[in-house]
């Protein structure tokens, strides 16, 4: 996580505050002092970040939940809206960090008080993107996912408050454990934990179920297997003898259903037979054959006569169509005399046409140049009406052209004063510039800049020496570990070799025992089989001659062979936990090899890493002109006691360079001053100078428009004139000039529609021309068609028609009338035609006949169906032989039939009887099969018990082997909470934390170290000064405690995963417990801590050597007794 910018807005006593963590100067320091008097508000930077983020601070978190009396809110005291600063009604805390997935968020914390001056509840909101979450739940969630920490373990590792800042080294185990486990990711082995816990309960369940499934498996005894298969072979005889016997019955009952259908089948046929006989034999039947002979002889004559029907029908509806057309002959007779009538007044019309238009002869030049006179004459009037609009413009011209010339006076004399004040400001300037030049700000500057890179080098130079210190730390580390697994790989390989000796004496009593059971368990029952087959209750003991009251029961075999089972039973248990306990030191035993490698893996890689660092601070040294100390190595002493000379050495000339700095800062602050006053100047003498010459453009612009106008107005006479004398060429009216002037609108107007009105006449009298010519042959064409109609019909010419009817298409309507008529007069000619040739073949026909008269055909013309009635007759002529056919066969069957009597089917045998045989045959068939299918079953059933028995068995004992190894591992590693390998592998890390914060120690406090005790987290003090005393961290005193705390703070920060990682560390007390030489000490380490592990630390602290000591503060200053204001500042400048 990154901070980026925190914004403060009353809270507490902070009225206003933004604190940029990303710009300079916080975001180039490594160290940055928060500093003030006491209660201006230092620590409430801290609380209004943990507002941000987590709605409550350290503060508020240890303070009690009762309700306050103070005021009329009614809150309690742990309740965040007490922050709200005295007077303000509303306050707030926005804090823009970059979280640990890399993602930019903006946490806003606010209350305020509503229009009756009560506080509402405290908002807190979180956006990133065009995401914003208001649901408490949700941003505490999601913040805490962003952040890597909840409020406790931020407040243990980051924000070390007052009052909490020995919190994590007090803290209780479990405490400690979530905290390394949120830091270093150490939750896998939780989750292994259970997941070995989950594992077991599985395989737990699953051997003791297969155990259930084993055991519900039940066999058949040998005996009862041998009984079945010998009543099997028995019933399978008899199926086989019954079943000849139903195939017999089966056949003979078949025959006899036979014989019966074919008796029946020809007793039909026989009665078909004789009603054929009767049908053919019949008077009907000899009729039709008599009418399909007709039928076949007169068919030309019967088409004839039909022909004949239909010409005589179609003459009839000829005759009856006539008088249709004589209707439409009378209505073209109307249309034609129509037709005549307009030609006369179309003629009429056009006399009438061309006397107006020779009456309007005299104009008929101006008419055709009517368009023109109206363009010319408009463009005349157009002139007259721009000639009067600028006449009126000269006039407004004219009476503005004496203000226009005071105005330019009037801007020349402030241009004039403006320039003088121009002069003397630049003058002032350049004396202030030679002033400033002779303190040589760029040489200042240049070797400002020289000693901060050359005090970053050293900086850089002190985190490498540190990484070294801590390198050789390290490899002293590592060495002692190996030393120790190696020693504990030897006692666990000693005792593994012991184990596996034990395992196999025990697997080899385990297995005696077995035998030993099976052998006594197989004797005794085949004993007990053998005495239940020969003894019952009641006889007499062949040994000992008494009489026999029970049988020896299983239960009771059982209880006698039960001592024997228990002694396999834990011998077997004995065998399980010895295996389980060689497959756990085996295991143990395989992750301290692994641990063993990884170790000498890492002291390679550290060795590797000690020289290239070692190499890398010789270069170093060599750059900065210091002594190594060794011609090729690093004398650590040596380089750091030259570091702090050549750091006095800078510190004292940056601070000769920082006052002169200060002068430089005062000249430029003054030369800015009157750089600005000198712009300001030369702004107003442009500004006039710009006043000037706009009086002067508007002066200029008049007399420009003035001579414009004047122009324009000319150049408009000229065309008025030009126009109206092309017009007056071709106009022939007399006086029309005067006319124009007085109304020119009326007479263009009236001009236009004169000649509009001629043009309309000649247009008329040439489409009535065209009209008459189109009308005339059309006339001649009606009146041949009508003479030649009157040819057909004589007595339709002598008809009166004198109605007048104007018809359209006329001409078209003689067209189709003529088809029509010539149409009707030849189909009736052909249909006349048809009528009197089919008489006579008619006629033709009766005469070379003597049986079929007139009547006789004309009969024969009218039967309908005669195809129908010929398939009748055929159709039974067909099934007369088809009868006879099918008698014969019939009687060939019985006889074929009766050649394969069966021989056993006596004469006085019925289906009755039959059939009653045969069911008791199948019957009993049928029960022989169900037994042998029982029987079959049952044995099958067996052989797959058997074969099942087999295979769970061998999966009862793989399941058994399975959960053993996993009951053993979990009683080392599990546990339902996952603790167990938990703190395993904790303790490791929290040796590691240790050994870390012994090395920030080694630096602040030569006498403590910190330890903890194998298998625990528990932490504790040894001091180096008693013989590796050891002790509760507890006994310390407040400035020993306050720096064993901030090693450890510090160690926690290095070890905590990169991306959970905060990249400032806030520390808020104890500095004031501390010498002026120890707090040299804890400064010149928290300065090399950016370098070391890219953390910045932030000091909330009013001591005042740590003011003159840290150039990078954040001063909370107070304005009255309720407000502080908040400034970043850097001393160096």
């Amino acid at each position: 996580m990154k901070l980026i910018k925190l914004k403060i807005e009353n809270i507490a006593s902070i009225e206003t505050a933004e604190i940029d963590f990303d710009c300079e100067p916080l975001a180039g320091s490594s160290v940055f002092l928060i500093t003030g008097d006491t209660g201006a508000g230092k620590s409430t930077i801290l609380d209004s970040i943990c507002l941000t983020l987590y709605n409550t601070t350290p503060r508020l978190n240890m303070a009690s939940g009762t309700k306050s009396n103070f005021g009329t809110d009614n809150i309690t005291a742990r309740n965040t809206s007490n922050l709200l600063r005295h007077g303000a009604k509303q306050a707030s805390a926005i804090l823009n960090f970059i979280g640990s997935d890399g993602v930019e968020y903006e946490a806003v914390w606010q209350v305020k008080r509503n229009r009756n001056y009560k506080l509402t509840s405290p908002e807190q909101t979180l956006s990133w993107g065009d995401v914003t979450l208001k649901n408490a739940d949700a941003v505490k969630k999601i913040t805490e996912e962003a952040v890597g920490l909840d409020f406790e373990q931020f407040c243990r590792t980051t924000m070390l408050a007052q009052g909490q800042f020995t919190q994590f080294l007090k803290s209780k185990d479990d405490e400690k454990s979530e905290i390394l486990e949120k830091l270093t990711g150490t939750g896998i082995y939780s989750e292994i934990g259970k997941k070995i816990e989950e594992i077991k309960k599985e395989k737990e369940a699953e051997y003791a179920a297969q155990k259930s499934v084993t055991a519900g498996i039940v066999l058949l005894k040998q005996e009862e297997t041998d009984s079945l298969k010998e009543r099997l072979s028995v019933v399978s005889a008899k199926k086989k003898s019954m079943d000849g016997e139903v195939e017999r019955l089966d056949t003979c009952i078949r025959w006899l259903e036979m014989k019966r259908k074919i008796d029946m089948e020809l007793s039909v046929a026989e009665q078909n037979v004789k009603s054929c006989d009767e049908v053919i034999n019949s008077e009907s039947f000899k009729e039709e054959a008599r009418l399909i002979a007709d039928m076949d002889r007169t068919e030309s004559a019967r088409n004839s006569v039909r022909m004949l029907r239909d010409a005589e029908k179609r003459i009839g509806e000829l005759n009856a169509e006539t008088e249709g057309l004589r209707l439409r002959y009378i209505t073209l007779c109307k249309g034609r005399n129509g037709l005549k009538d307009w030609i006369d007044r179309k003629n009429e019309y056009m006399v009438s046409l061309a006397g107006k238009m020779e009456a309007a002869a005299g104009n008929v030049a101006m008419y055709a140049n009517a368009q023109k006179i109206e363009t010319l004459l408009n463009s005349a009037s157009e002139a007259v009406g721009r000639i009067k609009t600028g006449r009126e413009k000269l006039k407004v011209i004219e009476n503005n052209l004496p203000a226009l010339n005071w105005g330019v006076a009037e801007a020349e004399g402030v241009l004039e004063q403006a320039v003088k004040v121009v002069s003397l400001k630049e003058e002032e300037y350049e004396q202030a510039a030679r002033e400033l030049k002779t303190l040589k700000p760029d040489e200042v500057n240049a070797e400002v800049h020289r000693l901060d890179k050359e005090k970053d080098a050293l900086n850089v130079l002190s985190g490498h020496i540190a990484e070294l210190k801590s390198g050789y730390s390290s490899l002293e580390r590592i060495d002692k570990e190996i030393a120790v697994l190696k020693e504990e790989l030897g006692k666990r390989n000693g005792e593994y070799i012991s184990e596996s000796k034990k395992l196999e004496e025990v697997t080899a009593r385990c297995n005696e025992a077995k035998r030993a059971y099976d052998g006594v368990e197989m004797s005794l029952r085949e004993w007990t089989v053998s005495v239940r087959a020969r003894l019952k209750v009641g006889d007499m003991c062949p040994v000992c001659g008494q009489r026999i009251d029970k049988l020896v029961s299983d239960e009771e075999c059982s209880e006698r062979l039960k001592p024997l089972e228990e002694m396999v039973v834990s011998l077997e248990k004995e065998l399980r936990d010895t295996s389980s306990l060689c497959s756990g030191i085996s295991m143990i035993i395989e992750k301290l090899k692994k641990d063993l490698a990884a170790r000498e893996k890492e002291r390679v890689e550290d060795v590797d890493g000690v020289k290239r660092l070692a190499e890398k601070v010789f270069e170093e040294c060599k750059s900065l002109a210091l002594d190594a100390g060794k011609e090729d190595g690093v004398d650590i002493a040596v380089v750091e006691a030259g570091m702090n000379t050549r750091m006095e050495r800078l510190s004292a000339r940056m601070n000769e360079l920082q006052e002169v700095q200060k002068k430089i800062n005062e000249g430029n602050k003054a030369l800015a001053e009157l750089g600005s006053n000198l712009s300001l100047s030369r702004k107003e003498a442009d500004k006039s100078q710009k006043m000037r010459d706009k009086a002067k453009d508007a002066l200029l612009s008049a007399v420009k428009e003035q001579e414009r106008i004047n122009s324009l107005m000319d150049a408009d006479g000229q065309t008025m004139e030009k126009a109206l004398s092309d017009a007056g060429e071709m106009i022939s009216i007399e006086g029309w000039r005067g006319r124009w002037e007085t109304d020119s609108k009326a007479f263009v107007s009236s001009l236009t529609e004169a000649a509009a009105q001629y043009y309309g006449w000649e247009k008329e009298h040439a489409q009535t021309e065209k009209n008459l010519t189109k009308a005339l042959p059309a006339l001649e064409y009606v009146e041949k068609v009508l003479s030649e109609v009157a040819l057909q019909w004589p007595e339709w010419a002598e008809l009166e028609v004198t109605e007048s009817v104007p018809t359209e298409g006329l001409k078209d309507m003689c067209d189709a009338f003529d088809n029509k008529v010539r149409g009707f007069v030849a189909t009736l000619t052909a249909e006349r035609e048809k009528a009197g040739k089919a008489g006579k073949e008619v006629e033709l026909f009766i005469s070379g006949q003597k049986d079929i008269d007139r009547e006789r055909l004309e009969y024969l013309t009218d039967v309908k169906d005669v195809k129908d009635i010929r398939d009748i007759h055929n159709r039974k002529i067909s099934d007369a032989k088809s009868a006879s056919g099918i008698l014969d066969a019939k009687k060939k069957e019985m006889a074929a039939h009766m050649a394969v009597r069966p021989e056993s089917l006596a004469d006085d045998d019925s289906d009755e009887k039959l059939s009653g045989l045969l069911k008791e045959a199948r019957s009993s068939s049928e029960e022989l099969m169900a037994e042998m299918g029982r029987i079959d079953q049952q044995l099958k059933s067996n052989a797959e018990n058997a074969a099942r028995f087999r295979k769970e068995k061998d999966r009862e004992e793989e399941l058994m082997k399975v959960f053993t190894e996993w009951d053993t591992l979990n009683k080392l590693f599990g546990g339902g909470d996952g603790k167990i390998f938990r703190r395993i592998a904790q303790s490791f890390i929290l040796n590691d934390l240790l050994q870390r914060a012994n090395g920030y120690l080694t630096k602040l406090n030569k006498r403590y170290r910190l330890d903890c005790e194998p298998g625990t987290l528990t932490i504790r003090m040894m001091d180096m000064y008693q013989n590796d005393a050891q002790g509760p961290v507890d006994i310390l005193s407040g400035g020993e405690g306050f720096l064993v705390s901030l090693s450890l703070a510090l160690a926690l920060s290095s070890l905590n995963r990169r991306n959970l990682s905060v990249d400032t560390l806030f520390i808020d007390e104890g500095f004031g417990t501390l010498s002026s030489e120890v707090l040299n000490t804890v400064m010149d380490m928290l300065e090399k801590l950016q370098s070391l592990n890219g953390k910045r630390v932030g000091i909330i602290s009013h001591v005042e050597g740590l003011k003159e000591r840290i150039a990078v503060q954040v001063k909370v200053r107070r304005i009255d007794q309720t407000r502080s204001t908040v400034e970043v500042v850097d001393c160096r400048i």
